[in-house]
């Protein structure tokens, strides 16, 4: 039986020129076209962190691994917490998702015993696209912990993402994020192991002019820090013509320019 949220996603809809947007929490999120064809990025659904290393998760995850199904499955760089190591093989299993996650994830993912028709390495500079979507793998900076990470350029519905993955604030080395123009920025504000936080993030609205942010990174670790309160007071100072939209985990919103 789907959980509550996978329910309400999989029955929600939207119209021409409009996405659903689901934060599954930490970095983890689901966008849902017209047509009903879902792109994944970084879902964290088990406890692989804390089996690993300790952390506990805060907050339950929304959906279980068997349940989710996204046509698209993007991640950004290989620790846990964006690949979900213990959910990795249940999705990849249910012959319908495609992984697309820079080198390092995929010697990883090989290791997993999935078929290789289920995935497909996606490092910085590629490009991808099936069914409307379009996307492209750009520049991130998560110090010497990964070697490739990278964030995402998104176009789904005409309408233009930003998902800036695990990074530091690099602006010259994110020319070709801030050139694209966002409609929607997504983007950490935890501020700790190399992320960008809150005023960090309201910068990087202003450099791309983003007409809308979407915080995350933020609430599922203790150890990774994050304040909502304090980004959206940057907001107000820093990107006062941005729009800060305030998801909690398992909330779908509709979202249209």
């Amino acid at each position: 039986m789907p959980s509550v949220f996978m329910k309400a996603f999989t029955d929600y809809r939207v119209g021409k020129g409009e996405l659903a947007i689901a934060w599954l929490g930490q970095a983890g999120f689901l966008f849902k076209d017209s047509s009903g064809f879902v792109l994944a990025a970084d879902p964290y659904l088990t406890d692989s962190v804390e089996r690993m290393w300790g952390f506990k998760r805060l907050m339950a995850p929304v959906a279980a691994p068997e349940e989710f199904t996204p046509d698209i499955l993007a991640v950004t760089h290989f620790h846990e917490d964006h690949l979900d190591i213990d959910a990795m093989p249940v999705i990849l299993n249910n012959k319908k998702t495609l992984l697309l996650a820079p080198a390092s994830c995929i010697e990883r993912i090989k290791l997993l015993g999935v078929p290789a028709s289920a995935y497909r390495v996606f490092n910085k500079g590629d490009t991808f696209t099936r069914n409307g979507l379009k996307l492209e793998a750009v520049f991130a900076d998560h110090g010497d912990m990964v070697p490739d990470p990278i964030g995402l350029l998104i176009e789904m519905e005409g309408i233009k993402i930003y998902l800036a993955g695990d990074t530091a604030y690099v602006p010259a080395a994110m020319k070709r994020a801030i050139d694209y123009k966002p409609d929607l920025l997504i983007a950490p504000i935890n501020g700790a192991n190399g992320n960008m936080n809150g005023e960090e993030t309201a910068k990087l609205a202003v450099d791309c002019g983003a007409k809308s942010v979407i915080p995350c990174h933020f609430w599922t670790f203790a150890e990774h820090l994050g304040n909502p309160e304090d980004f959206k007071e940057k907001m107000k100072r820093i990107a006062a013509e941005a729009a800060a939209i305030m998801m909690c985990q398992g909330e779908i919103v509709t979202y249209n320019v």
